[in-house]
């Protein structure tokens, strides 16, 4: 696929990201994800943003109008891969992993947009610096990942995500109970009231949008935790694309160093050096 004309509509603002990364910009990105970072960057790229209930799902008759060559969507599991045969009646659709190595992640977008390696190469290598700036100041502290959503639900991410292989990489240990739980999952279940094993030297606590921090803090088990509680947007440590990892990385760095990782009003800028490694990393 010659990726320098193709029309690319995205169901959800990770995807369109994704292909923005690979200067794929889309021409529709269906705001599925309520994702408000996201949609800034991509409305600053010219995309035509259309509203959508979280996780829904445009008709397919809606998606003809939208004229794609290609649809590009994140997950397996959710409603675009559950319906991947039907999109596929309307245009090639690609359905972006959300589990494994951050590098097999975007060597999928790659492959999905039709890019021959280079570029690839480029985004990986962006990444890859950011992530080995991080390792030089981690000095062997642990760092443990806790987050509430809907003020419901507290969790952490297994060892299968790519946000674990970011940690990992970046030099950090985790908290045993977080690398003990294997499943193939995108998140494990916690006890809210039973969090001491998931104590660390640093606390690293998605923001925004559906992350409730607010009740996670107000947890008696939480308060007792003895780490550095450090306030991160979950926009971007929970979601899976080139930029997000980026991010990811160079907050790790920042983390390591005392220093303050990107919140909302911070992401073009950093989508704007994202873009200016990759060029030089080419």
């Amino acid at each position: 696929m010659n990726n320098s004309c193709v029309r690319v509509v995205a169901l959800d603002e990770s995807a369109g990201l994704a292909a923005a990364s690979f200067s794929v910009v889309p021409h529709t990105v269906y705001a599925s994800a309520g994702d408000r970072v996201a949609q800034d960057i991509l409305r600053g790229l010219g995309c035509r943003v259309k509203q959508l209930d979280v996780l829904g799902l445009p008709g397919n008759g809606e998606l003809r109008e939208c004229g794609p060559d290609l649809i590009i969507a994140t997950g397996e599991e959710s409603p675009a891969g559950k319906e991947i045969r039907s999109l596929r009646e309307v245009a090639e659709t690609a359905v972006l992993p959300i589990l494994g190595n951050w590098t097999d992640v975007v060597a999928a977008v790659g492959a999905a947009v039709g890019d021959e390696g280079g570029r690839t190469d480029s985004v990986q290598a962006a990444i890859r610096a950011q992530l080995a700036d991080a390792a030089r100041h981690t000095e062997g502290r642990s760092l443990s990942v806790l987050s509430n959503t809907f003020g419901k639900t507290t969790f952490t991410m297994p060892p299968s995500t790519v946000l674990s292989h970011l940690i990992g990489e970046s030099g950090f240990r985790r908290p045993e109970p977080q690398m003990r739980c294997d499943d193939d999952l995108m998140w494990r279940i916690l006890d809210p009231d039973d969090l001491a094993d998931h104590d660390a030297d640093i606390i690293a606590v998605p923001t925004g949008g559906y992350y409730t921090d607010g009740v996670l803090r107000e947890s008696a088990a939480f308060r007792r935790l003895s780490g550095v509680k450090v306030a991160v947007l979950g926009e971007l440590w929970c979601t899976m694309n080139p930029f997000s990892f980026y991010a990811v990385a160079r907050d790790l760095g920042e983390v390591a160093r005392g220093g303050l990782p990107v919140g909302e009003t911070g992401a073009v800028e950093t989508w704007t050096r994202f873009l200016g490694d990759i060029e030089g990393a080419a």
